[in-house]
């Protein structure tokens, strides 16, 4: 295989989310208004259990990042994304919505999610007991920040290492492991290099647009900027979902081996032979 440059992969990405924003617009839209929609009721639900003004903004906080009926819908609806955009760029399938083989796509997908955040729950108490046996029945900071550092490295590693298996598992494929993890192996490197490049420009990108927004922002009341910022994360979480689901599949396209034969992808096979 060549020799992947940032502007190489990064070109053939951006223009992939390109062709998929101009393929399916309509789509996009319904996905942009449900997430607007859930995060509506979220904050609204929020105003209203707050006892007082000054606790709102924590409770929409909350709401927003700690809720798990919030973050399982999210889930799903980011699976929905996800599976519709690769089962279409391989697949060619031209359904509104998914099939259903899409649908028990969509069903291994989540089960892989909830899979990886178990596997990620207890490697961070492993290692935090660990460092409790080893320090006394008390961390400092410093060491909380080590531990919580070493924790989010274990995980990152172990996402890469399954990252082909949620492309294939919208193609078709079963929760498939041990493949996708001896699948990654000879590619890890190439894998973490992309996934960096493609992260670090989504941050440069949404740092850009913040300070842009800010200034917009700054004019509105504190009630009102809350309700400025559903429809612009509505659009930023949609817009990151369809670059990182085109982000996998290119991945996928380009490293996978042993998962190939276990999706419904023939063509894709014939493809990358």
């Amino acid at each position: 295989m060549r020799h992947l440059t940032f502007k190489t992969y990064s070109g053939e990405i951006y223009r992939t989310t390109w062709h998929i924003i101009k393929t399916m617009p309509a789509f996009l839209l319904t996905i942009i208004v449900i997430f607007a929609i859930v995060d509506l009721s979220s904050i609204v639900l929020a105003m209203v259990s707050a006892s007082e003004n000054n606790e709102i903004y924590k409770a929409i906080e909350s709401a927003r990042n700690e809720n798990w009926v919030i973050q399982i819908i999210d889930i799903y609806v980011t699976g929905i994304v996800f599976i519709k955009i690769n089962r279409l760029l391989f697949l060619n399938e031209q359904n509104k919505f998914l099939d259903p083989d899409g649908y028990k796509a969509l069903h291994r997908y989540v089960k892989l999610n909830f899979l990886y955040l178990l596997i990620c729950l207890v490697i961070t108490l492993g290692l935090f007991i660990i460092a409790l046996l080893l320090t006394g029945s008390h961390l400092s900071k410093p060491q909380i920040y080590i531990v919580s550092l070493i924790a989010f490295g274990c995980s990152g590693y172990i996402f890469i290492r399954l990252a082909l298996l949620f492309p294939a598992i919208a193609l078709g494929s079963n929760i498939a492991l041990r493949a996708a993890w001896q699948n990654s192996s000879p590619h890890f490197w190439n894998l973490f290099r992309i996934m960096a490049g493609i992260i670090a420009s989504i941050i440069l990108c949404t740092l850009a647009v913040f300070y842009i927004f800010e200034e917009i922002f700054q004019k509105l009341t504190p009630v009102g900027q809350i309700f400025a910022s559903i429809p612009v994360r509505a659009i930023y979480i949609t817009l990151t979902t369809v670059i990182f689901s085109v982000t996998a599949g290119w991945l996928y396209r380009h490293f996978a081996c042993e998962l190939i034969p276990l999706t419904q992808s023939g063509a894709l096979q014939k493809e990358t032979t």
